[in-house]
């Protein structure tokens, strides 16, 4: 093998690598769809505790790690803490109080197709409101954590967050509620929640 070739093929398997890295540094994972709801004027509240010592519910069949709970119950209170809300232990003395829930869940979705489509069709001439032909029922899952706020006193809801996202496959539900990509979600979510005033 002459130098040029060998030149010739370092420089390929370079920029082979150079792409590869660089599409695997582009994976996007799937968006964070939040929803929040606040049921009161949740700011005229300064303390907060947890619902009970453990405050994490499982929804679905998602075996949490056994160090999950303590690390999303950190991410929440430093979360709520830079909102201005103090912590306390004595949860009979706080006007919050907090617990959260970890899963994933199938749900059913219907995906829509025009009446017609080709490869020389322009989309936006082909496919509008109400001219859908092929309904398919699919299920999805979706996994993520919920937290809800109550006062404490009146035992009533004040505020409710959940952050989710969906997955193509069931092996991704690991990735998504591993500690680290919890806490990155509650860090999203918690900043919908009112500042203290």
């Amino acid at each position: 093998m002459n130098v040029n070739t060998t030149k010739n093929l370092i420089t390929k398997t370079l920029l082979t690598l150079g792409t590869v890295t660089a599409l695997a540094a582009c994976a996007v994972e799937p968006a964070l769809m939040v929803n929040t709801e606040s049921k009161q004027a949740v700011q005229n509240y300064t303390t907060f505790s947890w619902v009970k010592d453990d405050p994490m519910f499982i929804n679905g069949d998602f075996q949490p790690s056994p160090q999950m709970s303590a690390k999303v119950m950190e991410s929440i209170k430093k979360e709520l803490e830079t909102k201005g809300y103090r912590f306390t232990e004595e949860r009979t003395n706080a006007d919050l109080v907090v617990l959260f829930s970890v899963g994933a869940n199938e749900k059913t979705e219907f995906e829509k197709f025009p009446n017609y489509f080709s490869e020389n069709a322009r989309w936006m001439s082909n496919y509008q409101d109400g001219d859908v032909g092929e309904v398919t029922k699919v299920t999805v899952l979706h996994a993520g954590i919920a937290i809800d706020v109550f006062d404490r006193e009146k035992r009533e809801a004040v505020w409710y967050g959940s952050a989710k996202r969906k997955l193509k496959e069931h092996d991704e539900a690991s990735a998504i509620l591993d500690p680290e990509g919890l806490s990155k979600s509650v860090q999203v979510l918690l900043t919908e929640f009112p500042k203290a005033s």
